[in-house]
């Protein structure tokens, strides 16, 4: 089975490190192609963790090998832009899809460096979403699931629809295929 993610539940911060360290050793053990750098580990609150992280990953148990590590996201008032980065993505595949919550996860610093955003690109990305009048909801399913009539309008599915067709089409005249009308606001700069 696959055991990329992990949850444990201990008694103390301190033996939660000590359950973490071991199943590190036993994952490393059992694939000894995967390195330390491949690793990820989260929690809520990295700044309450950090002692008992440098105190089991700095001098583990005698005949324990030491696995290398590094603490990240210290930074200026306990900021942790990667995992809470995460835990928005976590809670978005749980949400309704509302413009506002996908937006904010766009403009996350981690997700910016990861594709590469800019300010202009994001303002465009903006005005696409406005222009095609995207509000919530992968889908009608999504609505439906909320006693809602199974309706694509305003959803993220009918929105994308109208971006992409206008995008295939935008050297064409066509307004209209398979009854979704094109959105024809792209520039040829938007292609990348």
């Amino acid at each position: 089975a696959d055991q990329s993610i992990q949850v444990h539940n201990c008694h103390s911060p301190m033996r939660e490190v000590e359950v973490l360290y071991d199943q590190l050793l036993a994952l490393m053990d059992d694939n000894p192609e995967l390195s330390p750098d491949e690793i990820l580990i989260m929690t809520p609150d990295i700044e309450s963790y950090a002692p008992f992280i440098e105190a089991v990953f700095a001098t583990p148990n005698e005949g324990q090998p030491e696995i290398p590590y590094t603490i990240a996201d210290r930074g200026v008032g306990g900021e942790q832009p990667v995992s809470d980065t995460f835990l928005k993505l976590l809670e978005l595949s749980e949400s309704r899809f509302k413009v506002t919550d996908v937006l904010d996860l766009l403009d996350s610093n981690p997700i910016r460096e990861a594709f590469g955003f800019n300010e202009d690109e994001l303002s465009r990305i903006e005005q696409w979403v406005g222009d095609n009048r995207i509000r919530w909801g992968i889908d009608g399913k999504d609505k439906k699931e909320l006693n809602l009539p199974e309706s694509d309008h305003f959803t993220w599915q009918a929105g994308l629809r109208r971006i992409l067709l206008g995008y295939a089409m935008r050297s064409s005249d066509e307004q209209l295929y398979d009854d979704i009308y094109a959105y024809h606001e792209l520039e040829s700069s938007d292609d990348a």
